[in-house]
């Protein structure tokens, strides 16, 4: 809000679901991203702003354990079957 001060500000996280492979081969299908300083990690401009990346292609066919798995395999089914597996 206008006015108010930083520590009054909230997070803001964006999240983006892609069907390709927005950030190479490996083998994560969730990335989350902070803004870094490029010439020193270690220094982190913001906890206020974050970007979580979840790549469809990248999900392993198999549950990994985590809550984020079957949500995924869900947005990315491409027919009634695959919904009612996930």
């Amino acid at each position: 809000m206008t006015g108010e001060t930083y520590h009054q500000i909230r997070q803001a996280i964006t999240i983006a679901i892609t069907d390709f492979k927005l950030t190479g081969d490996d083998n994560h299908y969730h990335h989350r991203f902070h803004l870094y300083d490029h010439h020193d990690p270690h220094i982190c401009l913001t906890d206020v702003l974050e970007i979580d990346l979840l790549a469809i292609p990248k999900q392993p066919s198999q549950p990994d354990g985590t809550l984020l798995w079957p949500w995924l395999r869900f947005i990315g089914a491409v027919n009634q079957q695959e919904m009612q597996q996930a």
